[in-house]
């Protein structure tokens, strides 16, 4: 809401839009913060690399915001409408250039993304590193119990 309300009513960037504006934008915070939690979630510290590695990194580079996807070399150009920021800067110039035209794709790839990132949270919480290393190690309590019986 934030961005929109900057980019529409303070900067007057993108006007008239600012409900396109606002979900865009929001999708694209949870696609990254889920698929960056749920990475760590699960693959701890390598995780949190692979999510910097592909979101950022990747992520940010395939965008092809200035000149588009499409104008990209190979590798760019098919990773770019796969990654959360490709497809928000694509779903961006659809809603604001091209009135909602061809949206519905950039906006389901960034909802699988936050799907994909809250389930593979989900599932660190039942085979993330923490749990393997708590399975691994003996607890004191049961220790404790057991020399008081």
């Amino acid at each position: 809401m934030v961005l929109a309300f900057t980019v529409d009513d303070l900067v007057g960037a993108l006007e008239g839009e600012f409900f396109g504006i606002a979900l865009v934008s929001g999708l694209l915070a949870l696609a990254v913060s889920a698929a960056a939690h749920g990475l760590g979630r699960l693959g701890g510290p390598a995780g949190i690399a692979l999510a910097v590695v592909i979101l950022l990194l990747v992520g940010v580079s395939s965008t092809g915001g200035a000149v588009g996807h499409q104008f990209e070399p190979g590798f760019y150009s098919a990773v770019s409408q796969l990654l959360p920021p490709g497809t928000a800067v694509t779903a961006i110039r659809n809603v604001e250039y091209f009135d909602w035209a061809a949206t519905f794709a950039p906006l389901a790839a960034l909802a699988a993304w936050a799907v994909a990132g809250v389930l593979l949270g989900l599932l660190g919480d039942s085979y993330g590193p923490h749990v393997r290393r708590a399975r691994a190690t003996p607890r004191a309590s049961s220790a404790v119990g057991e020399a008081a019986a």
